[in-house]
């Protein structure tokens, strides 16, 4: 049987290359090359940037509260209240009035008029004296004067030495405060104010 001389080298070549193969494992690695990427490939993922968070809310100035003006209250002004008008008491007129204070004895005529006040005498007896002590005189009006009547009332006042004031509580009846400086025998004596009262004898 006759050998086909190409199938031969063909063999020949098969078995060269395949022990090549063997001897060389490097030359069958194949050079990984990056290829470029294909416009059809899927895109490279990319870093998502981190959402910023959210500003603070900050309060909103509240609008200012409303205030309902009341009207201002009238101010109160109490009626002036009536004061009873006092009755003006006239004396009877020529009448004699005796009184008494400090254990002493004032008295008093009322003019025909019954206008003013004629001071007779005060007799004093044992009062005591603001200076200590107590004193015992007796003070007559001669010439008597006269001292008008005023709404009811009277001020006697002599030298200084006698401030007489009354009021007549009545036709009859009168009252008052009395207050007298005196000195008997180089010493000063000064008696009241004190209250007197006195009436018709």
């Amino acid at each position: 049987m006759k050998s086909n001389p190409i199938l031969c080298i063909l063999l020949t070549t098969a078995l060269i290359l395949i022990l090549a193969g063997c001897n060389f494992p490097s030359a069958a690695t194949a050079t990984n090359t990056a290829l470029p990427a294909s416009p059809n490939s899927a895109p490279t993922a990319t870093a998502v940037p981190p959402t910023p968070a959210p500003p603070s809310e900050t309060p909103t100035e509240l609008p200012p509260t409303a205030t309902i003006a009341l009207p201002s209250p009238e101010p109160f002004t109490p009626e002036p209240s009536q004061t009873p008008t006092q009755t003006v008491i006239q004396p009877e007129p020529g009448a004699l009035f005796e009184g008494t204070f400090e254990n002493s004895i004032l008295q008093f005529r009322i003019s025909k008029n019954g206008q003013e006040v004629i001071p007779k005498m005060i007799r004093v007896r044992k009062a005591s004296c603001r200076e200590g002590g107590t004193i015992t005189t007796l003070l007559a009006f001669d010439p008597p004067p006269s001292f008008p009547i005023t709404d009811g009332q009277f001020v006697i006042a002599r030298d200084k030495q006698i401030y007489w004031t009354g009021i007549f509580t009545s036709a009859r009846n009168a009252r008052g405060s009395i207050e007298l400086h005196l000195g008997t025998g180089g010493k000063n004596c000064t008696v009241g104010p004190v209250s007197w009262y006195a009436t018709i004898q």
